[in-house]
Parts: structure tokens; C-alpha cells; sequence
């Protein structure tokens, strides 16, 4: 396995008329998915010539299958696109998680949860009641826990989701078994359809991740949708039961370019009825663009939180969380509780300090000069946390 590992390291400096042919020969060899406009060269950061060894690691893992791979996530061209978490961010991840949502955290199907992930993938971990979990699974449970939240752990809101960006298929295990372990006693049962909306052969490894983890329990996955491999099990927004109750993408979205998120907003946002979308203000549109053209879709209740401060102020609303179909006390008692962790607290005054000194810096050279944006250096102390914004919100 080291030795794969070593060969799979050194295409990263292969030239890249080697790789493309690799990639080509790979897909020859029997996988056969088709390329689309959503998945084409320079959609997503994935796509990027530079970033074609870690297609190459996901189409070998898939297959070889994933049960071969049992530290696929510490391959660095593996770990260059889907990031692992060093361990003093795990850790942020869950004092957060434990903030927002603490019953999540104590409860037995959390530690049944982090067992199956601890079997396969490596990785840092941060431990917790004698368990070695993953600090990549601290991010999903830390999302799972905002989600529970803000729309309610008794509502509706995981029975049809779609995620964009699904990583190894870890966000996905996250809703589906935890919200049928935790289902209050006596609630309805429900299934929990999850389509997963990524590179076809990444669409193929969460599915294996996912069997590979549940074991017996996994025969089927019939209630697993994957758009780009297989259109036919989802139900897309131009269907007539398109109808989702929650989108979800953890930066992804946030990273393809424009033509490609505006497929993502004819085929699956634009009829989710809640969303949680954290962004990081790469390509395409920003944060307070995405709100507005939600608002102006109908989603009135649009808006913007702050999940994982730790940076300056003005990228707080840049990198925040948007989030729609939850109400306005909610946003503020999720954002609340996990801005209350003393060791966050903290970090982000550290971090402001740093911020201002910058600016001070910057203004003193920068003569006025004015960004893309409109923004000069000297605008530090006018710029504002996604809480301030909320409250200048008209709406």
C-alpha cells in the first residue's frame, strides 16, 4: 500500500500531456462516465490541470476499491483538493459542535458514527471518550449539529438533500444514520434520500465509502441519489418531484466557476427549500450576491452567518455561512452558541488585532488606492461581521 501511495504522490510532477493520458486510459478501461459541462476541465477547483492527480487518485481508488485504500484521505494529491483538518482545528470543530448541539455530541449514535469512520481513511484525529476520531468527521458533525438547529431536529428538513462537493461521502453518512439513530421516539419514520452532486468518479467513491462503512447495512443504498453518474436516481429541479428540503455544500459551491454554479442553481437549488451553504469567495458569486439572488428567487428569508470566524472582519461576510429556510432567532442562537467558546473567543480577538495592525500598515502605503471592490486599506473599521450585517439588514 505505501508503495501505491509513493507512485500515486509523484504524479503530481509527471507533465501534464502524461496525466491526461492516464485519466483517458482509466475511463477506457471501463468506467465509462461521460463528461458534462458541470464536470468539464476548469470547473471546479478538482478539474484544474493542476489538480488532475487527485482525479487520478479517485478513479484508482474506485478502482481498486476503497477497502484497499484505507488511508486514501493522508495522499497528498487526495488531501490537496478534499483538506484534512490539522488537530487544533478538529479540536475548534469540537468545542463548536458541543456548543451548538451538546446532546449531538453525548449521544450513542455519535460514538457509533465516529467508530465506523475511524476504520477506514487515516488521518489526523482529535480523541474524545477514548475514541480516535477524525478531525474531517468534527466538520460534518459540526455542520450536522447547525443543521439540527437551525431547521429543527424534528422537522423535515433531511428527507431529500443534496449536497454539492461530497468529499468521500462523510456529510452524507452524517445525515442519513445520525437522523435515524436520533429520531425522537414515536416520530414517523421517514427516508432520507441524499443525491450527491459531484465528479461522477467522486459521486463512485462516496458511494463505496459509504458500503464500506455501514457493512451489512448497506446492501442497497436505496435511498442515495448521484446526478452526475447516474442522472436517473435523482429528482433534478426540471422534474416534476423536484422538490428538496435542504441543499447543503460545505465551500464547494462557492468554488466553481459562474457557468457551473448556475447549473447547480437550475438543477438543484433554486426548488431546495432550505439551504447551508458555507462560502469561500473564490469564484463566481460572493456571499451577499448569492443572498440576494436567492431573495430574488423568493427566498426572502436568506441571510448570511458567521460559522467559522478566525479571520478579518470584512472576510467574515465573505466566508460566512448563507443560510435560508431558517428563522431569524435561530440563525442568531446557532451563531451565538458557537461564537460562546472561550478558546474561539480567544483566537478571534488575536486575530482582530492582527487584522487592524495589517490595515494601519496597508492605509499608511496605500495612498487611498482603492481595490476592485471599491474598498481602500483605510475601510478596515467600517467593514462588518455577517452579525452586523444582519442587524443593517432592511429586511
Amino acid at each position: 500500500m505505501a508503495n501505491l501511495e509513493t507512485t500515486v504522490n509523484m504524479s503530481l510532477i509527471v507533465p501534464r500531456r502524461v496525466l491526461a493520458f492516464a485519466v483517458l486510459a482509466l475511463l477506457q478501461l471501463g468506467l465509462g462516465y461521460t463528461r458534462t459541462s458541470a464536470t468539464a476541465d476548469g470547473s471546479s477547483v478538482a478539474t484544474r490541470p493542476k489538480n488532475h492527480g487527485y482525479r487520478d487518485v479517485v478513479q484508482r481508488i474506485i478502482k481498486d476499491g476503497i477497502e484497499k485504500w484505507p488511508n486514501f484521505r493522508t495522499i497528498a494529491a487526495y488531501n490537496h483538493v478534499v483538506t484534512q483538518l490539522p488537530p487544533a482545528l478538529g479540536q475548534h470543530m469540537l468545542e463548536t459542535a458541543t456548543a451548538v448541539d451538546g446532546a449531538l455530541v453525548a449521544s450513542d449514535a455519535f460514538v457509533r458514527a465516529a467508530t465506523d469512520h475511524a476504520r477506514l481513511g487515516g488521518g489526523p484525529v482529535v480523541p474524545l471518550r477514548g475514541m480516535r476520531v477524525p478531525t474531517t468527521l468534527w466538520r460534518y458533525i459540526r455542520v450536522y449539529a447547525d443543521l439540527r438547529n437551525l431547521f429543527g431536529a424534528e422537522s423535515d428538513f433531511d428527507t431529500n438533500v443534496a449536497e454539492v462537493g461530497v468529499g468521500y461521502g462523510a456529510q452524507c453518512d452524517v445525515v442519513q444514520r445520525l437522523g435515524a439513530m436520533l429520531a425522537p421516539s414515536g416520530a414517523s419514520a421517514h427516508t432520507r434520500m441524499y443525491t450527491l452532486c459531484d465528479l461522477p468518479e467522486v459521486e463512485e467513491l462516496a458511494e463505496q465509502y459509504l458500503r464500506a462503512i455501514r457493512g451489512s447495512s448497506a446492501t442497497d443504498l436505496p435511498a442515495l441519489g448521484k446526478l452526475n453518474s447516474n442522472p436517473n436516481s435523482t429528482n433534478s429541479c426540471a422534474s416534476t418531484s423536484g422538490n428538496y428540503s435542504l441543499f447543503i455544500s460545505n465551500y464547494a459551491f462557492s468554488e466553481l466557476n459562474s457557468d457551473v454554479q448556475q447549473i447547480y442553481w437550475d438543477q438543484v437549488i433554486r426548488c431546495s427549500r432550505r439551504g447551508y451553504v458555507t462560502m469561500n469567495a473564490f469564484n463566481g458569486i460572493s456571499s451577499l450576491e448569492f443572498v440576494a439572488k436567492l431573495r430574488a428567487s423568493g427566498k426572502h428569508d436568506a441571510t448570511v452567518m458567521d460559522s467559522y470566524p478566525g479571520q478579518c472582519r470584512a472576510q467574515n461576510v465573505n466566508t460566512a455561512v448563507v443560510v435560508w429556510g431558517a428563522t431569524a432567532d435561530r440563525v442568531d442562537s446557532v451563531e451565538k452558541a458557537a461564537l460562546s467558546t472561550p478558546g474561539l473567543q480567544r483566537r478571534q480577538a488575536q486575530m482582530e488585532q492582527r487584522c487592524i495592525q495589517f490595515h494601519r500598515r496597508a492605509c499608511a502605503t496605500s495612498k487611498g488606492r482603492k481595490s476592485p471592490g471599491g474598498k481602500t486599506a483605510c475601510d478596515y473599521g467600517a467593514r462588518m461581521t455577517a452579525r452586523q450585517w444582519r442587524d443593517h439588514d432592511p429586511r
